[in-house]
Protein backbone atom coordinates (compact mmCIF):
# COMPACT_ATOMS: atom_id res chain seq x y z
CA UNK A 1 0.00 0.00 0.00
CA UNK A 2 1.54 3.15 -1.02
CA UNK A 3 1.72 5.89 1.78
CA UNK A 4 -0.73 8.84 1.68
CA UNK A 5 0.97 11.80 0.94
CA UNK A 6 0.79 14.30 3.41
CA UNK A 7 -0.40 17.92 2.36
CA UNK A 8 1.98 20.74 2.96
CA UNK A 9 1.33 23.80 5.45
CA UNK A 10 0.42 27.02 3.00
CA UNK A 11 2.86 28.46 5.21
CA UNK A 12 5.59 26.45 4.60
CA UNK A 13 4.58 26.71 0.61
CA UNK A 14 4.86 30.35 0.56
CA UNK A 15 8.15 31.43 -1.29
CA UNK A 16 10.55 33.69 0.54
CA UNK A 17 12.73 36.23 -0.91
CA UNK A 18 16.15 36.31 0.21
CA UNK A 19 16.76 39.24 2.65
CA UNK A 20 13.25 39.59 3.53
CA UNK A 21 12.00 39.04 7.50
CA UNK A 22 8.89 36.34 6.80
CA UNK A 23 7.92 36.43 10.36
CA UNK A 24 7.82 40.25 10.37
CA UNK A 25 5.96 40.91 6.92
CA UNK A 26 3.12 38.32 8.64
CA UNK A 27 3.06 40.62 11.97
CA UNK A 28 2.36 43.78 10.02
CA UNK A 29 -0.58 41.82 7.94
CA UNK A 30 -1.82 40.71 11.19
CA UNK A 31 -1.84 44.63 12.84
CA UNK A 32 -3.28 46.08 9.57
CA UNK A 33 -6.76 43.39 10.14
CA UNK A 34 -6.54 43.45 13.40
CA UNK A 35 -9.34 46.39 14.64
CA UNK A 36 -8.73 48.80 17.11
CA UNK A 37 -9.48 47.62 21.07
CA UNK A 38 -12.45 49.56 21.88
CA UNK A 39 -13.49 51.41 18.48
CA UNK A 40 -16.77 51.40 17.70
CA UNK A 41 -19.30 49.45 15.07
CA UNK A 42 -20.87 52.71 14.23
CA UNK A 43 -17.42 54.24 13.54
CA UNK A 44 -16.34 52.26 10.76
CA UNK A 45 -19.65 52.01 9.27
CA UNK A 46 -19.39 55.95 9.00
CA UNK A 47 -16.39 55.96 8.09
CA UNK A 48 -17.00 53.21 5.01
CA UNK A 49 -19.97 55.75 4.60
CA UNK A 50 -18.06 58.41 4.69
CA UNK A 51 -20.68 60.27 7.39
CA UNK A 52 -19.94 61.35 10.41
CA UNK A 53 -21.33 60.07 13.46
CA UNK A 54 -23.97 62.76 14.98
CA UNK A 55 -24.98 61.72 18.52
CA UNK A 56 -29.04 61.61 18.95
CA UNK A 57 -30.13 64.50 20.98
CA UNK A 58 -31.09 63.96 24.35
CA UNK A 59 -35.13 65.21 25.54
CA UNK A 60 -34.15 67.97 27.03
CA UNK A 61 -31.82 69.15 25.17
CA UNK A 62 -34.72 71.44 23.82
CA UNK A 63 -35.28 72.30 19.87
CA UNK A 64 -32.68 72.90 17.52
CA UNK A 65 -32.71 75.62 14.68
CA UNK A 66 -30.01 73.35 12.90
CA UNK A 67 -31.22 71.71 9.36
CA UNK A 68 -32.10 67.66 9.55
CA UNK A 69 -32.13 65.39 6.09
CA UNK A 70 -31.43 68.46 4.52
CA UNK A 71 -34.37 70.43 5.89
CA UNK A 72 -34.58 73.44 8.18
CA UNK A 73 -35.92 73.19 11.36
CA UNK A 74 -39.35 74.91 11.91
CA UNK A 75 -39.33 77.06 15.03
CA UNK A 76 -42.05 76.31 17.46
CA UNK A 77 -44.00 79.96 16.44
CA UNK A 78 -47.28 78.75 17.80
CA UNK A 79 -46.19 79.27 21.42
CA UNK A 80 -44.95 83.09 20.64
CA UNK A 81 -48.46 83.42 18.92
CA UNK A 82 -50.38 81.71 22.07
CA UNK A 83 -48.24 84.67 24.38
CA UNK A 84 -49.01 87.61 22.32
CA UNK A 85 -52.97 86.79 21.82
CA UNK A 86 -53.21 86.19 25.81
CA UNK A 87 -51.35 89.09 26.25
CA UNK A 88 -53.77 91.29 23.83
CA UNK A 89 -56.57 89.62 25.10
CA UNK A 90 -55.69 90.51 28.53
CA UNK A 91 -54.81 94.15 27.66
CA UNK A 92 -58.41 94.43 25.85
CA UNK A 93 -60.06 93.10 29.33
CA UNK A 94 -57.94 95.81 31.32
CA UNK A 95 -58.88 98.46 29.07
CA UNK A 96 -62.61 97.48 29.05
CA UNK A 97 -62.88 96.75 32.87
CA UNK A 98 -61.13 100.28 32.85
CA UNK A 99 -64.11 102.21 31.19
CA UNK A 100 -67.01 100.49 32.51
CA UNK A 101 -65.66 101.87 35.87
CA UNK A 102 -65.13 105.19 34.77
CA UNK A 103 -68.28 104.99 33.27
CA UNK A 104 -70.06 104.27 36.42
CA UNK A 105 -68.19 106.62 38.34
CA UNK A 106 -69.57 109.53 36.20
CA UNK A 107 -68.23 109.06 32.84
CA UNK A 108 -70.57 110.12 29.26
CA UNK A 109 -72.18 107.19 28.09
CA UNK A 110 -74.88 106.80 24.86
CA UNK A 111 -75.84 103.14 25.65
CA UNK A 112 -76.38 103.83 29.60
CA UNK A 113 -79.91 105.68 30.04
CA UNK A 114 -81.14 106.35 33.24
CA UNK A 115 -84.77 105.21 33.44
CA UNK A 116 -87.71 107.06 35.27
CA UNK A 117 -90.71 105.91 37.22
CA UNK A 118 -93.89 107.75 37.77
CA UNK A 119 -92.71 109.48 41.04
CA UNK A 120 -90.13 111.35 38.66
CA UNK A 121 -93.20 112.96 36.57
CA UNK A 122 -94.88 116.05 37.52
CA UNK A 123 -98.21 115.07 36.98
CA UNK A 124 -99.90 118.62 37.71
CA UNK A 125 -97.32 120.36 35.10
CA UNK A 126 -98.05 117.68 32.54
CA UNK A 127 -101.57 118.49 32.81
CA UNK A 128 -101.28 122.14 32.86
CA UNK A 129 -99.01 122.16 29.96
CA UNK A 130 -101.12 119.24 28.13
CA UNK A 131 -104.28 121.82 28.61
CA UNK A 132 -102.56 124.60 27.41
CA UNK A 133 -101.37 122.92 24.06
CA UNK A 134 -104.57 121.55 23.46
CA UNK A 135 -105.57 125.16 23.22
CA UNK A 136 -103.44 126.30 21.05
CA UNK A 137 -101.29 128.05 23.88
CA UNK A 138 -97.70 127.27 24.74
CA UNK A 139 -96.24 127.67 28.19
CA UNK A 140 -93.14 129.67 28.47
CA UNK A 141 -90.99 127.20 29.70
CA UNK A 142 -91.66 125.07 26.62
CA UNK A 143 -90.77 128.08 24.51
CA UNK A 144 -87.37 126.34 22.66
CA UNK A 145 -89.05 122.93 22.31
CA UNK A 146 -89.71 121.83 18.79
CA UNK A 147 -93.28 121.54 17.46
CA UNK A 148 -93.34 117.42 17.30
CA UNK A 149 -92.87 117.00 20.64
CA UNK A 150 -95.35 119.39 21.75
CA UNK A 151 -97.21 117.42 19.95
CA UNK A 152 -96.04 114.17 21.46
CA UNK A 153 -97.07 116.19 25.02
CA UNK A 154 -100.54 117.42 23.57
CA UNK A 155 -101.21 113.67 22.62
CA UNK A 156 -99.61 112.39 25.68
CA UNK A 157 -96.72 110.30 24.20
CA UNK A 158 -94.58 112.56 26.50
CA UNK A 159 -94.77 114.09 30.11
CA UNK A 160 -92.72 116.44 32.16
CA UNK A 161 -89.91 116.18 34.87
CA UNK A 162 -88.10 118.76 36.77
CA UNK A 163 -84.51 117.86 37.61
CA UNK A 164 -81.55 119.52 38.57
CA UNK A 165 -79.13 118.94 36.30
CA UNK A 166 -76.01 120.26 38.06
CA UNK A 167 -74.70 121.35 42.03
CA UNK A 168 -75.72 124.78 42.63
CA UNK A 169 -74.16 125.21 45.59
CA UNK A 170 -71.06 125.76 42.94
CA UNK A 171 -72.25 127.70 40.43
CA UNK A 172 -70.32 130.40 41.11
CA UNK A 173 -69.17 131.79 37.78
CA UNK A 174 -70.53 128.99 35.63
CA UNK A 175 -72.18 128.97 32.71
CA UNK A 176 -73.01 125.82 31.05
CA UNK A 177 -75.19 125.29 27.72
CA UNK A 178 -77.31 122.14 27.91
CA UNK A 179 -80.12 120.84 25.08
CA UNK A 180 -82.57 117.98 24.88
CA UNK A 181 -83.45 116.28 22.63
CA UNK A 182 -85.91 113.52 21.85
CA UNK A 183 -85.65 111.44 18.50
CA UNK A 184 -83.34 113.99 17.27
CA UNK A 185 -85.88 117.22 17.70
CA UNK A 186 -85.18 119.22 19.96
CA UNK A 187 -87.20 119.54 23.28
CA UNK A 188 -85.31 121.65 25.91
CA UNK A 189 -82.28 124.57 25.06
CA UNK A 190 -80.82 126.48 28.15
CA UNK A 191 -78.03 127.95 29.57
CA UNK A 192 -77.52 127.21 33.19
CA UNK A 193 -75.86 130.03 35.48
CA UNK A 194 -75.59 131.25 39.01
CA UNK A 195 -78.66 132.91 38.28
CA UNK A 196 -80.22 130.85 36.47
CA UNK A 197 -79.70 127.37 38.61
CA UNK A 198 -83.18 126.29 39.17
CA UNK A 199 -84.51 123.10 37.99
CA UNK A 200 -85.21 122.30 34.39
CA UNK A 201 -88.80 121.03 33.30
CA UNK A 202 -87.33 118.58 30.61
CA UNK A 203 -89.94 116.13 28.29
CA UNK A 204 -89.89 112.60 28.79
CA UNK A 205 -91.18 110.00 26.69
CA UNK A 206 -91.54 105.96 27.44
CA UNK A 207 -91.31 105.53 23.40
CA UNK A 208 -87.82 106.92 23.19
CA UNK A 209 -84.91 108.39 24.83
CA UNK A 210 -84.47 112.08 25.87
CA UNK A 211 -80.48 112.75 25.30
CA UNK A 212 -78.82 115.56 26.98
CA UNK A 213 -76.05 117.25 25.54
CA UNK A 214 -73.55 119.72 27.85
CA UNK A 215 -71.17 122.21 26.86
CA UNK A 216 -69.48 123.70 29.46
CA UNK A 217 -68.37 127.51 29.10
CA UNK A 218 -67.16 128.67 32.39
CA UNK A 219 -66.70 125.91 34.67
CA UNK A 220 -66.38 128.34 37.92
CA UNK A 221 -64.40 128.90 40.54
CA UNK A 222 -63.69 125.42 41.07
CA UNK A 223 -62.24 125.03 37.73
CA UNK A 224 -64.73 121.96 36.88
CA UNK A 225 -68.41 121.60 36.91
CA UNK A 226 -69.75 118.27 37.01
CA UNK A 227 -73.80 117.72 35.35
CA UNK A 228 -76.51 115.54 35.94
CA UNK A 229 -79.67 113.85 35.90
CA UNK A 230 -80.94 112.37 39.09
CA UNK A 231 -84.01 109.33 39.27
CA UNK A 232 -86.18 109.49 42.34
CA UNK A 233 -85.42 106.59 43.39
CA UNK A 234 -81.75 107.51 44.57
CA UNK A 235 -79.68 106.33 41.08
CA UNK A 236 -77.90 109.90 39.54
CA UNK A 237 -76.08 109.88 35.84
CA UNK A 238 -73.19 112.29 36.19
CA UNK A 239 -70.88 113.38 34.05
CA UNK A 240 -67.07 113.49 34.44
CA UNK A 241 -65.62 116.56 36.00
CA UNK A 242 -66.07 119.08 33.23
CA UNK A 243 -63.46 121.66 32.67
CA UNK A 244 -64.45 125.10 30.05
CA UNK A 245 -64.63 123.84 26.58
CA UNK A 246 -65.49 120.33 27.56
CA UNK A 247 -69.13 118.21 26.97
CA UNK A 248 -70.68 115.52 27.82
CA UNK A 249 -73.94 113.29 27.10
CA UNK A 250 -76.30 111.49 29.31
CA UNK A 251 -79.63 109.80 28.51
CA UNK A 252 -82.88 108.92 30.27
CA UNK A 253 -86.23 107.45 29.80
CA UNK A 254 -89.66 106.86 31.16
CA UNK A 255 -90.38 103.13 32.17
Amino acid sequence: MEPVPQRSDPATRRSTVPGSDTTQGDQKAVKRLTPKIGQDQSDRRGSRSGRAYLPMETAGSGGSDEPQNGHPVRKNWRKSVLIYLLAAVAFVGIAGGGYYAWQHAGGTSSSQVLMLSDSDIDQQLTQQARASLQRGEIPPYLRSTSQQVLDKIKNGEADLTRKQLFDSTKASGVMIHVSATIDGQLALSDVLTEEHKQTAIIPVSRKSVTHFHFLVDSAGAYGTVTCFVPASDGNVLHTPPLAAGNQADLEMQRR
